[in-house]
């Protein structure tokens, strides 16, 4: 009989994307397990496409707020008959465990989204901890999943791609933004870097952009000497094609920095308010110069660190 695992994870598209290692050790508990993931709808697609899950929900879908009530479940409950649950949410009374067991939970486990903030661990490996409950052992070593880009992401980068000029050209893809002003370093900072990495590479920059990014995007085309290249607003799996043809990353912390982290492009993110030693994007050619405030980080800094990440790729 098929074991049902349902796992709740709210949050923006990192927080989905370091979830990965711990969906990849509940799928090794039991390959033959269903795993159904509520998080963030944009991230969802690149998760099923992996294979680390089977069934996405957003996780602002009625069927899952439902489960924040104290109300019993209708005979028709999307999630009547799960086996086991993993909530990373708060739960202060109780009610979500409570409701998740209603709906048939043999085996629940309800944890805080983040480790405590003195506990110095990454948020991925916190989360493989909170799973000891269900008998799942974690040896302090993270197994990064790959992130596999889908047929129709393919198909759309390659158009995009070609419509950009890029076709056949090493660029570095830069993203400006990210969820909070706060993380932003400075975009004319940004444009300086564009700027050097054309006249002393060679290389184009591709910028990347999100609904979140519309002011600081503003202020990077007034500070560019030419128009940018520029990809906006595009579905997170074209974005991951495109960031797969990328010669590097560069950017702020942020959803598209864990993306381009897990994806094995040499990423370069810059940290500010936020602690690389919990929210560095997880991956095997990641660099994670940090400032406090941000904007002290000399632009000189970030074109030496962006150097060697384009000498480690080549």
């Amino acid at each position: 009989m098929t074991t049902r695992v349902l796992v709740l994870r709210p949050g923006a598209i990192g927080d989905t994307l370091v979830t990965s290692p711990a969906l990849q050790a509940l799928r090794r508990q039991s390959s033959s397990a269903r795993i159904e993931l509520a998080g963030n709808p944009a991230a969802l697609p690149l998760l099923a496409s992996s294979e680390l899950v089977d069934r996405c929900i957003p996780f602002d879908d009625p069927r899952v707020t439902r489960l924040f009530m104290p109300s019993a479940p209708a005979p028709d409950d999307s999630f009547l008959g799960i086996d086991v649950a993993v909530a990373w949410c708060a739960d202060p009374d109780g009610t979500l465990a409570r409701a998740l067991r209603a709906r048939g939970a043999r085996r629940v486990v309800v944890s805080p989204s983040r480790p405590p903030p003195e506990r110095r661990v990454h948020v991925a490996r916190y989360l493989l901890e909170t799973l000891a409950p269900l008998g799942i052992e974690h040896d302090g070593r993270l197994d990064l999943p790959p992130i596999r880009t889908s047929t129709g992401g393919e198909r759309e980068a390659r158009e995009e791609i070609l419509a950009l000029g890029l076709e056949g050209r090493a660029f570095v893809a830069v993203h400006p933004g990210s969820g909070s002003l706060a993380k932003n370093w400075p975009a004319e900072r940004f444009a300086d870097v564009v700027a050097a990495l054309e006249e002393g590479h060679g290389l184009p920059s591709l910028i990347l952009g999100g609904p979140a990014d519309a002011e600081v995007l503003v202020r990077l085309r007034a500070a560019m000497r030419s128009p940018p290249l520029m990809l906006i607003d595009a579905p997170l799996p074209v974005v991951a094609a495109v960031l797969r043809r990328a010669r590097a990353f560069l950017g702020n912390d942020s959803g598209l920095a864990h993306l381009a982290g897990l994806l094995g492009v040499p990423t370069l993110t810059l940290f500010g308010p936020t602690d690389p030693v919990h929210w560095s994007p997880l991956g095997p050619r990641v660099r994670t110069p940090r400032s406090e405030p941000l904007g002290d980080l000399a632009t000189d800094r970030v074109l030496t660190e962006l150097s060697s990440v384009l000498l480690d790729a080549s």
